[in-house]
């Protein structure tokens, strides 16, 4: 009866033992019709998936296989294709492999037709046994979509009555349902990171000017040879560049080195823990981090120092100049602010380790 969505499909996931490889092994199996993999938008990686005869009632059972249980059980031949898999009762030839990193229900290494273990049962309407996936038509928003089932939803209960008819129908995103109970632990621990991004840039920022301050009669050489502000000015955010550059990159490597670390300490729970990894789109975001950083933190010593005045510098007799009041103004407000980010980030950290303590204390 719906029409936000374009094709939708049912499915139930469940352990199994699988023979018919190497050895038996324990995995996680699916119960899929065949708009499965055409909803999820995903083709098989060798072979093909379901038809549409392979999931009517009596059609001889198929199988689609994960890659991951293609590559450990069938060593990645290609001859896995027709060969026959044994699993409760059911023996199933296997028609397809799915590419690599698709496993959908969350662990599934394997997939078979949504009558293999009979007659589906469309008609029962107290086993609540199935899950629904939907894929949006173009034009349709999530708050159109419930809104319509909502809708169905009351015409079966009225034309249904029954007591396993008591829940309402939920339109979620398939994001939402996956990684959303995560989604805003995710988001703290990311604000903290900014927080301590900020506070080492505005230290970085208050060395910088330091530096400045040393390097004044330096600058002012420079100027009197005919470089211009805006030349101080690129000079100075060449060099912070450099060096938040250089920090980005050292980020990077201690990230690469600490993923195995970072796979034991996170609990199990957390959604497709295995595909952490640090790809293009993690370098990219490194990058502009970093560009970032080093702009923010480079822009306001590059500005004094392009400021300076030229023969004060060049009448001092050593090869540093006394901060001016402006400096130290400048200095002090960056100090003043670092620890303000500081404080900000302690107390976060104190309230979720209080909040931590107290369901830690709570009798299970």
């Amino acid at each position: 009866q719906s029409h936000s969505f374009a094709p939708m499909t049912a499915f139930a996931d469940f352990p199994v033992i699988v023979a018919g490889g190497d050895l038996p092994l324990s995995t996680h199996g699916a119960l899929a019709d065949e708009s499965f993999f055409k909803t999820l938008g995903v083709s098989a990686h060798m072979g093909r998936t379901f038809a549409a005869e392979e999931v009517k009632v009596g059609a001889t059972p198929a199988a689609v296989i994960g890659y991951g249980l293609w590559q450990h059980a069938f060593g990645g031949s290609p001859a896995v294709i027709g060969h026959r898999l044994r699993m409760s009762g059911i023996t199933a030839t296997v028609i397809g492999v799915m590419p690599p990193g698709f496993a959908w229900p969350e662990k599934t290494e394997i997939w078979l037709p949504i009558t293999a273990i009979g007659d589906p049962g469309y008609t029962n309407r107290t086993a609540h046994n199935w899950r629904v996936l939907g894929r949006l038509q173009p034009g349709s928003t999530v708050t159109q979509a419930q809104t319509e089932v909502d809708g169905i939803e009351r015409r079966i209960k009225q034309q249904y009555p029954s007591p396993f008819q008591s829940e309402d129908a939920a339109v979620v995103t398939l994001q939402e349902h996956v990684v959303g109970q995560v989604r805003l632990a995710l988001m703290m621990l990311f604000g903290a990171v900014g927080f301590l991004l900020l506070i080492v840039c505005v230290n970085v920022a208050n060395l910088l000017l330091v530096r400045a301050t040393a390097r004044a009669r330096e600058l002012a050489v420079r100027t009197a040879l005919g470089a211009g502000r805006r030349d101080l000015i690129r000079q100075m955010l060449t060099e912070s560049l450099l060096l938040s550059l250089a920090g980005g990159a050292a980020g990077l490597l201690l990230a690469s080195l600490s993923m195995e670390l970072l796979r034991i300490l996170l609990p199990p729970e957390v959604p497709r823990l295995d595909e952490i990894q640090i790809d293009g789109g993690v370098m990219a975001f490194a990058l502009v981090i970093s560009i970032a950083a080093g702009l923010l933190f480079g822009l306001l010593p590059a500005w004094r120092a392009s400021v300076l005045n030229v023969n004060d510098a060049l009448k001092s007799g050593s090869r540093s100049a006394t901060a001016s009041r402006a400096s130290s103004r400048t200095q002090s407000a960056l100090v003043i602010s670092e620890v303000c980010l500081s404080l900000v980030l302690v107390a976060g950290a104190a309230l979720l380790a209080r909040s931590f303590w107290n369901l830690h204390s709570i009798n299970p």
